[in-house]
């Protein structure tokens, strides 16, 4: 599509229809394939389980969801491509002239990031308007990552509602959350977790977890969101209520801090999230407390007073802005005091602002263990170094160090 004045020559010329996909990867949805259990508290009764849901959507069409930086999260048929829907976030619209989509029109378009964000998909109970019943939904949760500070969530549980004909834009759209809604919330680099959550007398509550990404326009400390799926859905936010925000109190409005995309766990096994790991760009390694029904308790898991810890601290220049790995510590069985007896997988680094193209600093992989007892420092880890020589079967290629570790004293 070639989008211009014949005459004045005034407007971009555009080779195609579809705008640049860069960092938003594709995200495939047909039939249900979760695994949620059908005894409570999840819902139990006839025509309320998620076996009834999985069933019923058996031969549900697949879509492929991807965010373009032509401003709308896509939604393409897995059948033979064609576009099904195009979203365009409110967040997005503005009257400004170098702002808003009409700016892809200017001849002197400069390349703008806008919806990528990989969106996250699930299956969640939840309300998907304010007039309407719980009942099994596919909800996806975008954002707009380097285009701005907000993220959207649509239920795509049905893609024959994507329809302009027959489609009513009220069954797709459930709410948007932006840096207005919420100052704290920077440009939204973090991808969001889908999750159940304990809620009141055995209850459940759905929410999205992520961080509060970079260069908000609040308090400038990292902190972790849990934003309700059913929060928005009446059109406001109240904090406390629809979302919980958690601080770790770490960054300032002259030294902005920043929460990555957070690994999200099942530490009990009860299907309830109750523990998040996340890192900051003052290179802090966070675990968060989830558990329990009362979110007022839910916090930071280490402090010294009243002040709030990492789990893990690196040296200086050494940010965490990619995802940890969680994984059971099998070398120590799980007890009461160890729990949650993880292994916190993580590399450092960053790849954000135009100094990171030609930093020399060194940056390390670590492998930390959250027996639940208390925050670590370098003195608690092994060295393992990563060299270059002759591997097993004389193959040359990198090296690692297998030095021991000792649970009793090591971490």
């Amino acid at each position: 599509m070639c989008i211009r004045d014949s005459t004045s020559k005034s407007l971009r010329e555009r080779g195609s229809r579809l705008g640049d996909i860069i960092h938003s990867g594709p995200v495939f949805a047909g039939a249900p394939e979760s695994n949620w259990p059908d005894v409570a508290p999840f819902p139990g009764a006839v025509g309320t389980t998620y076996t009834e849901f999985r069933l019923a959507n058996a031969t549900r069409p697949g879509v492929i969801y991807v965010g373009g930086n032509d401003g709308m999260l896509h939604a393409f048929s897995q059948a033979n491509g064609t576009e099904l829907l195009g979203y365009v976030p409110n967040a997005l619209y503005s009257t400004d002239a170098l702002d808003g989509l009409h700016y892809l029109t200017d001849a002197a378009y400069a390349h703008r990031y806008t919806v990528d964000l990989t969106a996250s998909i699930a299956d969640a109970y939840v309300k998907t308007s304010i007039a309407g019943s719980a009942s099994w939904k596919t909800v996806l949760v975008g954002g707009l990552r380097g285009g701005g500070r907000g993220l959207f969530a649509l239920d795509v549980t049905n893609p024959g509602n994507f329809s302009e004909s027959g489609g009513n834009p009220a069954k797709i759209v459930m709410w948007e959350f932006t840096s207005t809604d919420d100052p704290d919330l920077g440009h939204t680099f973090s991808r969001p977790s889908i999750v159940p959550l304990e809620g009141p007398s055995n209850t459940i509550r759905w929410a999205a977890i992520f961080g509060n990404g970079y260069n908000d326009l609040g308090s400038g400390e990292a902190k972790l969101f849990v934003v309700f799926l059913e929060g928005g859905l009446d059109g406001t936010w109240t904090s406390g209520t629809d979302y919980i925000e958690i601080s770790t109190e770490v960054g300032t409005t002259t030294g902005r801090n920043g929460l990555a995309t957070p690994a999200v766990v099942d530490t009990d096994g009860d299907s309830f999230a109750d523990r998040v790991y996340a890192g900051d760009l003052q290179g802090n390694m966070w675990a968060f407390d989830l558990s329990g029904a009362n979110t007022g308790n839910w916090k930071v898991a280490y402090k010294q007073g009243s002040t709030p810890k990492p789990l893990f601290t690196t040296p200086a220049n050494q940010q965490v802005t990619s995802t940890p790995v969680i994984v059971r510590n099998s070398n120590i069985p799980t007890s009461a005091s160890n729990a949650p007896n993880t292994l916190v997988v993580f590399g450092t680094g960053q790849y954000l602002t135009s100094g990171d193209v030609t930093t020399t600093d060194t940056q390390s992989m670590y492998g930390v263990w959250d027996s639940g007892t208390r925050e670590l420092d370098q003195s608690d880890l092994v060295r393992q170094d990563i060299g270059y020589g002759s591997t097993t079967g004389g193959v040359l290629g990198r090296t690692l160090t297998d030095n021991a570790v000792d649970y009793a004293s090591d971490h």
